[in-house]
């Protein structure tokens, strides 16, 4: 199966019923995404190649960290 299969992401997606299941949701795509780019790291041979791949490793690794603070947040409602 593909990780990105279209199929399964239409299922995911039509199983989406809030607000926590679309950032559980985005959080699984993020670390599908972290995965796939940590691999193509491991393939590349050319030393600025990798760099570059790097550092989108470390956006979506940004990314999948700040969809954890919100579904943190989901749990622990701030005291207004």
């Amino acid at each position: 199966m593909s990780l990105f299969s279209a199929h399964r992401l239409r299922h995911e997606i039509d199983r989406i019923s809030g607000v926590r299941d679309a950032l559980e949701f985005a959080a699984r795509r993020e670390m599908d995404t972290i995965m796939f780019y940590g691999g193509l790291i491991r393939a590349l041979e050319e030393p600025e190649d990798r760099r570059r791949v790097e550092h989108v490793l470390e956006e979506e690794r940004g990314h999948f960290r700040r969809v954890n603070e919100l579904l943190g947040q989901l749990e622990t409602p701030s005291s207004s």
